[in-house]
């Protein structure tokens, strides 16, 4: 059985679930709890209520809805500490956006595959909590899994994508916790909520989930809660089916990851407003697409329709006119060029909006009297 974390009530076939803090790994019973050599994803995911958030632009960085929270609360990333300004939820997803007083050194590339494209890629996990092994959950002779035990801190792991599933409109990414010795495999436990999942990508560890739900699994028809426990062998456990009733489990637990492939537009309007082809970069691809369309009702944001109004106007056209030339590592500026891991994070051009070119300017022109010609002729 699948289950959501933090929420209060049953949604489709899931049950109420504990949050997540942190992942439990198959060989390494107390866990690692320092920064791989590469980093994948660990300088850049911060403590966030009793989870964790991922940097994603200068002034964002990206968690989980049911996580909560309020303005004015702090999140702690690399030692510093910055306070929540503002929020910006992703519908449809437990993706939420929270703006930040203040300016990040650095900040994650985001993955820009296709939805779906991250089935059989290895996935780093960074999370904050009980990372340690508790004692073994067995039934009769078979050894199911372990406790959570009480070790709490920020912690990584590994595992593989095994693809995407849709639960209750969402798009997520799962893996199961399997018994895989000497490749750090690992399993959300306790509070992982709002962490990241990273895969390389380009050279590069890039943001593809963030932290959402474990499966839950049961000892015994009669047991009134679940067993606090990552579970790789489901032989004698029971899980509750969609009727509540209990049935025999038939596999290892599984994690999964609100997917950012299925949400990028939505996440480039709010930090990246006017990339409308979603490769990270604000261009002349983009202003292009957008005076393709101008004019036109009930587009999508890949058609330009990038405040979501539901046409694409002289609004749009002037928001992506205020972000041009901007772009965010991994990006279609940020890929093309050598980048060292010092310069990760900052802005081309150093954040600020590059004079358009003349040719740019004419086509901002031209769109304009498109504009005005539509009017007349209407």
């Amino acid at each position: 059985m699948r289950r959501y974390l933090f929420l209060p009530v049953f949604i489709a076939t899931l049950s109420l679930a504990s949050a997540t803090r942190a992942s439990l790994i198959y060989d390494v019973p107390n866990g690692i709890t320092t920064a791989p050599a590469d980093d994948r994803g660990w300088s850049l995911t911060g403590s966030w209520q009793v989870g964790g958030g991922v940097a994603i632009a200068p002034n964002y960085f990206l968690t989980a809805q049911h996580l909560g929270g309020t303005a004015g609360q702090s999140f702690v990333l690399d030692g510093r500490t910055f306070t929540a300004a503002s929020f910006t939820d992703i519908a449809g997803s437990d993706l939420r956006l929270v703006k930040i007083n203040g300016t990040f050194a650095s900040y994650a590339p985001l993955y820009r595959g296709a939805a779906a494209s991250e089935a059989g890629q290895p996935i780093a996990m960074v999370g904050f909590g009980r990372f340690a092994h508790g004692a073994a959950v067995t039934t009769g002779t078979t050894q199911n899994g372990w406790n959570w035990g009480t070790a709490a801190g920020k912690n990584f792991a590994m595992n593989t994508a095994a693809g995407v599933v849709t639960l209750s409109g969402m798009q997520l990414l799962d893996y199961s916790f399997d018994p895989i010795s000497g490749q750090n495999e690992g399993i959300y436990s306790v509070g992982d909520s709002g962490g990241g999942t990273f895969i390389n990508t380009g050279g590069a560890w890039r943001l593809a989930g963030i932290n959402f739900a474990v499966t839950n699994f049961y000892t015994q028809p009669l047991a009134p809660n679940p067993i606090q426990a990552s579970i790789y062998n489901g032989t004698g456990l029971f899980v509750k089916d969609q009727n509540g009733n209990f049935v025999a489990a038939t596999g290892p637990q599984f994690g999964y990851a609100t997917e950012i492939a299925a949400y990028i537009s939505r996440i480039d309007s709010v930090i990246l407003p006017g990339d409308v082809n979603d490769d990270g970069s604000i261009n002349f691809a983009d202003l292009l697409t957008l005076a393709q369309h101008y004019g036109q009702t009930n587009p999508s944001y890949s058609q330009g329709d990038v405040n979501f109004d539901g046409s694409v106007n002289f609004t749009d056209l002037l928001t992506l006119a205020q972000h041009y030339g901007q772009s965010l590592p991994g990006g279609a500026v940020a890929a093309a060029a050598t980048v060292s891991d010092a310069s990760v994070g900052a802005f081309s051009a150093t954040g600020s909006v590059p004079e358009p070119s003349a040719f740019t300017a004419a086509l901002l022109a031209f769109v304009l009297t498109l504009s005005r010609r539509k009017r007349f002729c209407a």
